[in-house]
């Protein structure tokens, strides 16, 4: 249900915009502001807070309460000539109000399971996020959670800020929680800690208030038990995906509804839309709905959220979750005049004159609304006669005095150089510092930014309190909920309006010198959690040709690139680190070596990571083509040239980058059949001999752990190479498996020994010897039970059960440790090994004679799954075995084809002729199943 869009100006706004005769939203009352009562139980705000937080609520649309603030103790500002914002709800927004009612009784049904997105558009000020807001009381009413997250215009780079924002809002309702209701507030920090066990280190890193939450032995020992060790870029967006996704479900469990508003996704980065979509699709979390709002006139069609948007169309019929699109215009002439009488205590025809004055000179804009109707009563052209009890005000003399303008941030920007002086300055600042500041950094700014100095304002505590609680006055800021030492812009057109205080051509030095006091004066701590904010003001700024300078400007560029990385948010990553390259002075390899390297490979990882394969390949070969770069130093940039080119579907030539490297580094490997059959029969020889010494727990405990990073690097390579080896060249596989496991019995072990251990049991068990597989499998086994084992972890548990331990243990043995290799993966990010290890899980379960319903179930959900990730071929795989449960259940048309619900025959047939080689094969096995078991 749409809603007309509206343009900011009057231009042909009366067919466009909604014409509302009724009174406003409070026809429905559950889905107006409330004015009274009592917040839920589960609500974030306290029963006496309530009155505040509905005076801030309505500040989000009608900002500029400066007579009737909260914090105004002084009766007149309570008084009948006053013009009482606060008592206002939603305005010509029925059809609106019922599409969120109609969305939220679906989301409450116990039959659906669909989740619910929303996406609210429309031109700034049209009251968009107020219209998401109507959804609050509803929601708590229900014994929900509605939370909001907000994306930053000026810091677009800095990843995930909208959802991390609301991810607080979430703590501070659980922690809310711990007065009002102790029981539920242990329950859910339990689940918390129980549900996610391992992956909780990894959501503190980037929820760091969840700290609170839990107890400081939880916090220490997830934080201990967090595992990234080994893994790639990919991988740990995977694993952050995974667990974001089980920390979500954990929360929707409790708070059922879960709304999550997140205010102008339209600034959003790559890694907050990928969190979109992972949340949205997460079919066990039923009872999760999302609002995104953004401006329409501030999209097309390339933008990253309309393409978002649009492959989340493609996916919501087969993932069961519905989409749902508001469209917000701007208010007509019966809802304006409707807000003046009710502003204006008046019932009568008078008004609408005035309503066709304000619709003239603010098109109908809502935000733009409130802020000509304050004009208008500071310059005493709208009064409240004592004498007559009444309003008056004359229409000529308004048009006359004021005149329309199509940038309300003019608007503010004049009341506010109206402000104090202290205040304004304080706007000023405060306005670089992000949609959200604290008052650490607040303070920090005010006191060494050199504008307050330089125009002799007193910059001390006091004159800083008092500026930020004229500002909270006025309407432009408000505290947090639940962080009062936290504030934020009521709108982000009052935080562009303080910034345009600051002229055009002196904003870009400006916030350089605010971004260097933050790098000069926080503590490391504090300038990690603002490194972003720091870094985005320094390069605004950047303005200066001084050596020294540019070095610490890249420098800092680095240290933004890599929290990014950490956070999974490559896009920003590559982002910065290639900010850091542009700023760095001449002949940077020769004087700022390390600093150099680390910008370029970042880079470099940061590009293949998003899937910008040749920009990728351009950075690492700028490392690798450097002749005083040393060979070691190299290894991270051949890495991402092998993937650069074999995400191209180049496997032979990422396979010879990699040999090109080894033979570098003095690893050398036949080039001819017949050299690399003898090395392989003489390895396969050397193995089977020393079998009872490589596999003996007396040595393992012996071998000393690798600390050499030149060997590690050699070894890693060689792991990386084998998936483009089992691709191109398969001859090399058995060389390959057994050079690393020779070097972990000469060396010492890493991190792929117990791969190599795992890989030479597969070898023997492919030869027949199965006595000497399980010997090496069994070890590999050993080493991940007793060594830092990471990222191999699910690969090896996959390994070895899949291809040699099921010659000799009992099926029931086997399908524990491959159940294991699933969450192990999945936490770890290693959706491969994760997907093969939980479709051997299914087929030995259909072996073991398990229940035909139950298995169609989970194929069904693990083929979804995988598709989901990506992983194509083992969703293709669990597509079969679905089918063949089906067909077995007589839910086919014809029981011997593999055509159904899960899969088509035909199509499948003709993908095994291609490149799925070993799709025929698997095929005709469930075939012959069917065969057996209903006949010819």
């Amino acid at each position: 249900m749409k809603a007309a869009d509206g343009a900011p100006t009057a231009a042909g706004n009366d067919d466009r915009t909604e014409e509302m005769s009724t009174r406003n939203a409070r026809s429905d009352e559950s889905f107006a502001p409330s004015s009274g009562g009592k917040s839920h139980d589960l609500t974030t705000a306290s029963d006496d807070e309530s009155d505040s937080w509905k005076m801030k609520s309505t500040r989000v649309l009608f900002p500029e309460i400066r007579q009737s603030s909260v914090r105004t103790e002084n009766l007149e500002s309570f008084t009948i000539n006053k013009l009482r914002f606060d008592s206002l709800g939603l305005y010509g927004r029925e059809n609106e109000i019922h599409t969120l009612k109609v969305c939220l009784e679906r989301i409450q049904s116990h039959s659906s399971e669909h989740r619910e997105l929303l996406t609210i558009k429309g031109y700034s000020g049209t009251g968009k996020s107020t219209l998401a807001s109507a959804l609050r009381k509803p929601v708590e009413e229900l014994g929900g959670l509605y939370v909001h997250g907000k994306f930053d215009l000026f810091m677009r780079d800095e990843p995930l800020t909208g959802v991390l924002s609301a991810c607080n809002q979430i703590c501070g309702a659980i922690l809310a929680l711990q007065r009002r209701n102790p029981a539920n507030f242990e329950e859910i920090k339990e689940q918390i800690s129980s549900k996610l066990s391992s992956e909780l280190g990894l959501i503190l890193r980037y929820i760091p208030m969840l700290e609170e939450v839990l107890s400081l032995d939880e916090v220490v020992s997830a934080t201990k038990a967090a595992k990234t060790k080994g893994q790639t870029n990919e991988e740990s967006k995977n694993q952050f995906n995974f667990a974001f996704r089980r920390f979500i479900r954990v929360i929707g469990s409790f708070f059922k509804p879960l709304v999550v508003v997140l205010d102008d996704v339209h600034n959003s980065d790559v890694a907050s839309m990928e969190v979109l979509d992972v949340l949205i699709t997460d079919r066990e979390n039923p009872n999760l709905m999302i609002i995104g709002v953004y401006r329409s006139n501030e999209v097309e069609d390339t933008h990253l959220l309309v393409k978002t948007l649009r492959d989340l169309q493609t996916k919501k019929e087969k993932d069961k979750f519905n989409m749902t699109e508001i469209v917000v215009g701007n208010l007509g002439i019966d809802s304006i005049n409707q807000i003046i009488q009710d502003l204006l205590n008046c019932s009568d025809d008078r008004t609408l004159a005035l309503a066709a004055i304000c619709l003239k000179k603010t098109g109908g804009n809502a935000f733009f609304l409130i802020q000509y109707l304050c004009k208008i009563k500071e310059k005493m052209l709208l009064q409240y006669n004592i004498g007559l009890l009444k309003w008056t005000w004359d229409v000529h003399e308004i048009e006359q005095e004021t005149k329309a303008t199509d940038n309300v941030v003019d608007l503010l920007k004049n009341e506010m150089m109206d402000l104090p002086f202290e205040t304004s300055q304080i706007l000023q600042l405060c306005s670089f510092l992000g949609s959200t500041f604290s008052k650490k950094m607040a303070a920090l700014v005010w006191t060494e930014a050199f504008v307050a100095k330089e125009k002799g304002v007193v910059s001390n505590d006091h004159a800083l309190e008092s500026g930020l609680r004229s500002a909270e006055e006025e309407g432009f800021i408000e505290e947090l909920d639940n962080d009062a030492s936290t504030y934020r812009w009521t709108h982000d057109k009052i935080q562009e309006a303080a910034m345009s205080l600051v002229p055009k051509d002196e904003r870009s030095s400006f916030g350089g010198r605010v971004g260097r006091a933050l790098v000069s004066h926080l503590n490391d701590k504090d300038l990690d959690e603002a490194i972003f904010t720091a870094v985005n003001l320094l390069n605004e700024g950047q303005q200066t040709e001084n050596e020294e300078e540019r070095i610490s400007l890249a420098a800092f560029n680095l240290r933004a690139a890599k929290k990014a990385s950490h956070l999974s948010s490559f896009a920003s990553a590559a982002k910065y680190a290639k900010k850091g390259i542009d700023v760095l002075p001449n002949s940077p390899w020769q004087c700022q070596y390390r600093l150099t390297l680390e910008l370029y490979t970042v880079a470099a990882e940061g590009e293949v990571s998003q899937g910008a394969a040749e920009e990728a390949e351009a950075l690492s070969r700028q490392v690798i083509n450097q002749k005083g770069v040393q060979i070691a130093d190299k290894f991270r940039a051949y890495s991402v040239l092998m993937d650069s080119v074999a995400n191209r579907d180049r496997m032979l030539e990422g396979l010879e980058i990699g040999l090109d490297l080894l033979r570098q580094c003095g690893c050398r490997f036949p080039k001819s059949s017949a050299g690399i059959m003898f090395q392989t029969l003489r390895g396969i020889a050397k193995a089977k001999s020393k079998v009872k010494m490589y596999c003996n727990i007396e040595t393992l405990e012996a071998l000393p752990k690798i600390n050499d990073p030149f060997r590690i690097g050699m070894m890693g390579i060689l792991h990386k190479i084998l998936p483009y080896t089992y691709m191109s060249r398969t001859e090399y596989l058995p060389l390959f498996i057994m050079r690393n496991l020779f070097w972990t019995m000469k060396y010492g072990y890493s991190i792929y020994s117990a791969s190599a251990f795992a890989w030479m049991g597969t070898i023997f068990s492919g030869l027949g010897d199965i006595q000497t597989a399980k010997a090496y499998a069994e070890h590999a086994i050993r080493i991940i039970e007793t060594h830092d084992s990471g990222i191999i972890e699910s690969l090896v548990l996959c390994v070895t059960y899949c291809f040699t331990l099921h010659w000799l243990n009992p099926l029931q043995q086997m399908m524990k440790p491959l159940l294991k290799s699933y969450e192990v993966g999945m936490q770890m990010g290693d959706t491969e090994s994760a997907g093969w290890g939980i479709y051997h899980y299914t087929l030995l379960a259909f072996q073991g004679s398990h229940q035909l319903e139950s298995l169609a179930h989970d194929a069904s959900i693990y083929s979804r799954q995988m598709w989901e990730l990506g992983r194509i071929k083992q969703s293709t795989y669990f597509n079969v075995t679905w089918q063949l449960c089906l067909n077995l259940m007589g839910h086919a048309e014809d029981p011997l084809a593999l055509t159904g619900e899960a899969m088509d025959e035909e199509d499948y047939t003709e993908r095994a002729s291609g490149k799925s080689i070993h799709l025929r094969p698997f095929l005709l096995s469930h075939k012959i199943i069917l065969y057996g078991h209903f006949g010819a």
